[in-house]
């Protein structure tokens, strides 16, 4: 099991990374919302046992990209999970939170939170 490669989630969403002495890095393509290409950075246990390994990043959503500024522009979201092996497959399970900014009145508005599955794609990261 290696955590570094090419992940797509149920909505379609790519991302491409690389994982050096536990360090993340790496881009992430999305076509839901506001569409573009984001900066991926976190950290990975670096000596993962039982099967299992943790980690954790965050993606600005201000695109990396050329594009038109969009509402997302000033969000960021922080991802945690681990990789296992469900059902013969290669599997990112992960829960998010996503903060946008707001009025004080408005912060209970501020954040959301739901769950990402990846699956790994059959290709090599770019680099």
């Amino acid at each position: 099991m290696q955590l570094a490669g090419v992940w797509e989630n149920e909505h379609g969403s790519i991302m491409e990374i690389t994982v050096q002495n536990g360090k993340i890095d790496g881009s992430y393509s999305s076509h839901t919302g506001d569409t573009g290409t984001y900066r991926v950075l976190g950290l990975a246990d670096p000596e993962p046992i039982g099967g299992s390994q943790t980690f954790a990043f965050a993606v600005s959503w201000r695109p990396l990209d050329a594009h038109d500024a969009g509402s997302g522009d000033h969000w960021v979201s922080g991802f945690v999970g681990q990789l296992q092996v469900i059902d013969g497959e290669e599997t990112l399970t992960t829960m998010w939170l996503l903060s946008k900014p707001t009025t004080p009145e408005e912060n209970w508005t501020s954040i959301l939170i739901d769950k990402s599955i990846f699956k790994r794609r059959n290709e090599l990261p770019r680099g």
